[in-house]
Formats: structure tokens, sequence, C-alpha cells
């Protein structure tokens, strides 16, 4: 699917025809001089953004003829929109769907993902539903958990949803963790690492978090992807919790 753009002057007459129509709240009253994100897609998710921090200013919803479609839960993941959207018929018949397993209530509630880039004075977005098989996968538990069961054991969307969990269940390490990755890491020098401390450096008055190497004492910044699969070895807590470090000295 290509990526759709919208100039300012686009995006002024977006908002004149959202304020005249009733799917959308009237009363918004974001700034026409600044770039701003309209999100109309066919499956009826209607997502508003405002200016370049791409800050949710309204969201709303979709009726056919037929069905409606609310937005039950949005998440906002770096650059990426995460929506949960339940389906219903307006005649209060059950929806039947080829993908998603129906709930008691008659509905259906899918995952969709909205990429969205701010680029030469432009908004671009990029729609999926979680069917399609979506690259980005960071979407939260708590919007994972407002979705209908799926049908097909072996679906993109399952897989979507299991790479959502994975990612989820990454450790947030603490300051002073001592921690085995999955497997060693090759860094720019060409050496390699698998044990590291959690610690922080200072730039400005801001904290970064970075790791020290175990073998060498040298800091390296790891990204979140890389500690998946890591194991705890050893928590700066447990020195001051003889209960938390006879845990986890039962698990070495």
């Amino acid at each position: 699917m290509a990526i759709l753009k919208f100039s300012t002057s686009a995006v002024a007459a977006q908002i004149a025809h959202a304020r005249a129509c009733k799917t959308f709240l009237p009363n918004w009253n974001g700034p026409v001089d600044r770039p701003a994100l309209i999100l109309i897609v066919g499956n009826g998710v209607h997502l508003r953004s405002n200016g370049i921090d791409g800050t949710t200013t309204r969201l709303c919803n979709f009726e056919s003829d037929r069905r409606r479609t609310e937005l039950v839960k949005a998440c906002k993941v770096g650059s990426t929109w995460y929506a949960a959207a339940k389906v219903t018929s307006l005649d209060g018949t059950p929806v039947e769907d080829a993908t998603y397993v129906t709930d008691a209530n008659g509905s259906i509630t899918f995952g969709a993902v909205f990429l969205t880039r701010y680029d030469d004075g432009c908004w671009g977005y990029k729609d999926m539903e979680e069917s399609a098989g979506p690259n980005a996968s960071r979407a939260p538990l708590a919007l994972i958990e407002l979705l209908s069961d799926l049908k097909d054991p072996d679906s993109y969307a399952r897989d979507w949803r299991q790479r959502c969990r994975d990612w989820a269940a990454i450790p947030d390490y603490a300051e002073g963790d001592k921690i085995k990755l999955a497997k060693p890491v090759t860094l720019t020098d060409g050496s390699t690492c698998q044990i590291v401390t959690a610690t922080h450096y200072k730039r400005g008055r801001q904290k970064r978090r970075c790791y020290r190497i175990e073998e060498t004492g040298g800091l390296v910044r790891l990204s979140k992807a890389t500690l998946a699969g890591s194991e705890l070895l050893s928590s700066a807590k447990g020195a001051a919790s003889p209960v938390l470090a006879e845990y986890l000295a039962g698990r070495e």
C-alpha cells in the first residue's frame, strides 16, 4: 500500500470537511498552519493527530449501512499507532468474519497498525490490519488482550500478536542488574560481549541507559531487542534484600 501524504492546504480542506461531517467531532479547532494527520481508512477507524508531535486530539467512529466500527483503544509507540477497533452490526445480529471468532456479545474486535511519518512539510501514513502481518509489533499487552480470538492458528495475525507479547516480555532492568544476553553481541570493533551490567551515563542533565561489559569494563549501548531472551544473573536490589538474594542464588 502506498504512503499517502497531506500538504498543509489539503489538510485545511480536510478539516473543513471534517467539521461539517457528523462522524467527526465538529468542535475540533486544531491549527491549519501546521501539518496535521487525518487517517481515514477502509476498516472505519478514524484517527486524527494534530502537529508533528503526533499528540492525539480526537478519536472518531465510523458507521456504514450495516455495521458500526468503534475505536476501543489506541496506543502510540514511537511514530507508530496501534489500535483496537470493535465492529458490531446495526441490526443486532452477530458479526460473521473469516478471520475472527465472534465474541459473546456478537461483535468482533481487530487490531490495526498505523505507520506515520513527517517528511518535508507533509504527514504520511500507512495503515494495516493485523491479518496482513505488520512488521511493526510493539503493541502493548493491554491492547492485545482486547482483540477477538482468531480462527486460523497459523495466521499472520496470530504471529503478529505473539511478536507483540514477546516484545512486552523483554525485561526492563534496573541500575546495577547483572545480565546474561541470550547470545553474544558483536560490537563495532569486532569484539563480543554477553555478560553486562546495567548502568548509565550522563548527557547534559539527562541519564542515558548503557551497559558495562563484564570482561573489559567498557560501556556499550544495547537496543531493547538485544535484551530479548536475556537472563538476570544478579540484582543490585538483591544485595539489600536477603530473600531476593536467596531466590536469585537458587536460580543459578
